[in-house]
């Protein structure tokens, strides 16, 4: 039995093709995106969805930053 099933196999792959993305592709994937999701949503939507977005981004970075002092931590104590 396969530790990954064919689903989270199939997000990982598309996860590491997303990564592997030069810059210009990310940014052109990136608005591709935002500009299908704005046809589907109101301003308001367009506005809140942003909003969440955003503090996701900065919660990310916050948790990144802080695992990495961790690790700083552990090797220095």
């Amino acid at each position: 039995m396969s530790l990954l099933s064919d689903t989270k196999l199939t997000q990982l792959i598309e996860y590491k093709e997303v990564i592997s993305m030069n810059s210009a592709q990310l940014t052109f994937a990136i608005t591709t995106l935002a500009n299908t999701i704005s046809q589907k949503l109101t301003d308001d939507e367009i506005a809140l969805l942003s909003s969440v977005l955003v503090q996701l981004g900065d919660t990310l970075a916050t948790i990144s930053t802080n695992n990495q002092f961790s690790e700083i931590r552990q090797i220095t104590e």
